[in-house]
């Protein structure tokens, strides 16, 4: 199964009229749903559930936005961790290439400070791993076909349901 968060539920409309607490409170209860009405009851019928964005981009985006990052793993600390969180980076020019081809910009996209982007992901990886998650860094520079990328998407998934047997590992909160 493929999900997505913020969920179609949500109002994107919200990143614009709230910051700070109030978007990560909003962000929090669409997750809160959303574990609730997709991805619990799939893991249940499901042998993997794919969700793009999840507590990782919480913890980056919400901290850029003014949070503390333990204001962020308090407001995430009830909900499941991934069993793998994949991570995809990319060099400044192919990110500044494609903001520049996105048009419209949210607050999000504009920063610039590459360094200080890399920086927040390191330690957004840092601790999911502390907390037992695998992660895994894949390379989604310009020069990587799309192609290439889903493959070795495809492959460190499949690699990790062969390590965990049936596909459905536990599930561990924080």
């Amino acid at each position: 199964m493929l999900t997505k968060e913020p969920t179609p539920a949500f109002d994107l409309t919200n990143e614009e009229r709230h910051n700070g607490l109030a978007l990560a409170e909003l962000l929090a209860a669409d997750r809160a749903q959303h574990l609730r009405q997709i991805i619990v009851p799939a893991l249940g019928t499901e042998d993997v559930v794919i969700t793009d964005r999840y507590i990782a981009s919480s913890m980056h985006f919400q901290v850029q936005d003014g949070l503390s990052f333990d204001q962020v793993r308090q407001l995430n600390a009830d909900f499941i961790l991934p069993d793998i969180n994949i991570f995809m980076m990319a060099d400044e020019s192919s990110l500044d290439s494609r903001r520049s081809r996105r048009g419209v910009l949210t607050r999000f996209d504009g920063v610039g400070d590459f360094a200080g982007e890399v920086s927040s992901w390191r330690v957004v990886k840092g601790h999911m791993a502390s907390c037992g998650v695998q992660v895994v860094i894949i390379q989604n520079n310009d020069d990587v076909a799309p192609e290439q990328t889903a493959y070795t998407m495809a492959k460190v998934i499949m690699e990790r349901l062969e390590e965990v047997g049936n596909g459905r590992p536990e599930s561990t909160s924080y």
